[in-house]
């Protein structure tokens, strides 16, 4: 990304891009920035986003705080990390009887592929 600065830079004193320019450019250049140091955070604790995205789906369901729910969302994981094709099987069975939302469905599926 230093190059791209640098670039960014030259481009501005030779007058190719004008100030708004640089600025946006700059701006993208943070925002790509932030990412990577995001991820870098991230896999130095072990997680990747969808970890993120699982772990605040996790918090969400805690804080509804529903002991049938949890329940639930525990045998889910617990039959995807042991079998995640049984798992599918039967999240597209439910969702094709209608039993299953198109969100929960979604999530499952993201699941599964994640533990395959």
């Amino acid at each position: 990304m230093h190059e791209e600065r640098q670039e960014l830079s030259r481009k501005v004193e030779s007058g190719e891009i004008d100030d708004t320019g640089f600025y946006a450019g700059n701006l993208d250049l943070h925002i790509k920035e932030a990412r990577t140091a995001t991820r870098r955070g991230l896999r130095s604790v072990g997680l990747d986003y969808d970890d993120l995205g699982e772990l605040s789906e996790e918090r969400d369901i805690m804080l509804k705080g529903d002991p049938e729910l949890i329940d639930i969302n525990d045998r889910v994981n617990d039959l995807i990390k042991t079998d995640p094709d049984a798992a599918q099987e039967i999240a597209d069975r439910m969702y094709e009887e209608g039993r299953l939302s198109e969100e929960a469905y979604r999530s499952v599926s993201e699941k599964v592929n994640r533990y395959k």
